[in-house]
């Protein structure tokens, strides 16, 4: 990423998204009708959500976005935090701002998320990451729908039902987070596995 083209300080091609189309659907219903059918469900355990400005010079910290908040908000209501998640999915259109979405979070302190991401993002030798996640640009594939995309993909981890190369083993709860706009609004979900 660091060798292509920089674009502009300090973003290059490769940490810029691709413009592309896509797509992604999901079925919801109540966890009484799953249940009546012999369905393994997920619920939302909790939500939390921040607009935080409208234009980007209205942003009063650049570097926090609104995820902080949106973020407490969902660990509040579900009275669990980063350090219970199995999984991440976070949705952004650069990387740059991912480092902003996961000190947001709470998977890291503020400040430190240029050295913590990359190395969370190592796969050990046999292993899985401490923490798996997917960090997801604008749509790169047909069948991907962005920040839905990882909604369905956090759905089928918890279900086991995710491709056998990315799935997860034991995943019990997710991370999901998404930002929208001039980076105007962080949403966060915070699903469960049901038994």
């Amino acid at each position: 990423m660091l060798a292509s083209k920089l674009v502009a300080e300090p973003l290059h091609a490769l940490e810029c998204p691709m413009l592309a189309d896509g797509a992604v659907a999901f079925v919801m219903t109540s966890a009484e009708n799953a249940k009546s059918r012999g369905l393994d469900s997920v619920r939302v355990a909790g939500s939390g959500g921040c607009v935080s400005h409208y234009s980007i010079g209205q942003e009063p910290d650049l570097a926090a976005l609104g995820w902080a908040t949106a973020a407490g908000h969902a660990y509040e209501q579900s009275g669990w935090g980063p350090k219970d998640a199995q999984i991440a999915q976070i949705y952004d259109t650069y990387a740059a701002v991912t480092t902003i979405d996961v000190e947001g979070l709470g998977f890291c302190d503020p400040v430190t998320a240029p050295v913590w991401l990359p190395r969370a993002l190592q796969i050990p030798a046999g292993g899985y990451r401490a923490i798996p996640m997917a960090a997801c640009c604008r749509p790169a594939t047909p069948e991907s729908g962005g920040g839905t995309a990882l909604l369905v993909e956090g759905v089928r981890q918890l279900l086991g039902r995710a491709e056998s190369e990315r799935q997860v083993p034991g995943v019990e709860r997710c991370i999901v987070g998404g930002t929208g706009g001039s980076y105007m609004d962080a949403q966060v979900l915070l699903l469960e596995r049901l038994r």
